[in-house]
Parts: structure tokens; C-alpha cells; sequence
């Protein structure tokens, strides 16, 4: 517990005495949870975050824009929040799997397992290869959902996608989200 409060001493005095939240902004600078009307604005949110993190592939899943799971899907009659969010990968591999975050290794930097799609994710990527954006299934009790949305690539991409083209699927995002209780 010392630790812990030795660390925030030196970040405090490092930030030159300013108040700061969990995600370095002050009070007034923190801004309110994400509020998506639609599943495909939900997506493209994610989308727009990921083109604008560092890095590439998974490394970019590591940067705080797209760390945040805090908003919520609100459909007018539902609302949900993101218990998971994952990368899935196509192009390297013989068999299509989703990258999960494992832990952390002794040189502090987070490590990915890989899993096998779910066969929702299964059919969902066969759609997006069809020239679907968004493919979406509830668990029949309204109380889960879970999506699929396309990853293409845009010319912004090419630089390292070389061997693409404007609106080739380079992945997807498949976010599993579960029922919350309206306010």
C-alpha cells in the first residue's frame, strides 16, 4: 500500500501538483461516457479509434483510445456496455482467431493468446468477406449481444497493406457486450 502511494506522490508532483482522473485528465477536462445510438455507430467509433492509435495491428489495441470501454449502446429499448472488445486477425494465419489480451511479462508489456472464433464469429466473418459491414445476434434472453464489425482498408492503409486494396477486409472488431438496467 506504501507503494502504491509513493507512486502517486511522484505522479502527482510530477504533473506539477494538477488533479488528475485515472486517465491523466482533470475534472474538467474528462469528458462523459460515449452514448451510441445504433451498433454501427458504436463500430465506427471504434474504427475511427483505432486508425487514429500508434502502431499497427495489435499493438494499436494497447493505446487508451481504444482502452476505453466506457460507453454505452443504447437502442431505445436496451442498453448495453462492452464486456469485451477483440482484434481478429484473417490474413496471417491459415485459420481465421481472435487475439486476446493475456498479462503482462517482466519487461511491463501486455502479451496476446490467440483464440478460436465462436461460430457466430465463425459465420459473422464469412459475411463480411460477402461485403457485409456489421453482422449482430442476441442470445434470444436479451441479456447478451454480441457483434461483428469489418475492418477494410481505406488508402490511409495501403502505406503498409501494400498488397491490398481500398475496401479489402484487413479484420474485424468482435465486441460482446451485456444488458444493463436503464436509469
Amino acid at each position: 500500500m506504501r507503494a502504491i502511494f509513493v507512486a502517486v506522490a511522484i505522479l502527482f508532483v510530477t504533473l506539477g501538483g494538477k488533479a488528475f482522473s485515472a486517465q491523466g485528465l482533470s475534472p474538467q477536462q474528462a469528458t462523459p461516457p460515449q452514448i451510441w445510438e445504433s451498433r454501427e455507430e458504436m463500430h465506427d467509433d471504434y474504427v475511427r479509434r483505432f486508425e487514429s492509435a500508434a502502431g499497427f495491428g495489435m499493438s494499436r489495441m494497447l493505446r487508451p483510445p481504444m482502452l476505453d470501454r466506457g460507453g454505452t449502446l443504447d437502442t431505445g429499448r436496451s442498453r448495453y456496455a462492452i464486456e469485451a472488445l477483440e482484434l481478429v486477425g484473417h490474413l496471417q494465419t491459415d485459420t481465421p482467431a481472435a487475439y486476446v489480451p493475456t498479462a503482462h511479462d517482466a519487461s511491463l508489456r501486455l502479451s496476446f493468446d490467440s483464440r478460436a472464433l465462436t461460430s457466430f464469429e465463425t459465420t459473422a466473418l464469412a459475411a463480411l468477406r460477402s461485403g457485409n459491414q456489421l453482422v449482430s445476434n442476441d442470445d434470444g434472453s436479451g441479456g447478451a449481444l454480441a457483434v461483428m464489425g469489418a475492418l477494410r482498408a481505406k488508402e490511409s492503409c495501403l502505406k503498409c497493406h501494400g498488397s491490398r486494396k481500398a475496401g479489402d477486409l484487413l479484420g474485424a472488431f468482435t465486441y460482446r457486450l451485456r444488458r444493463i438496467a436503464h436509469d
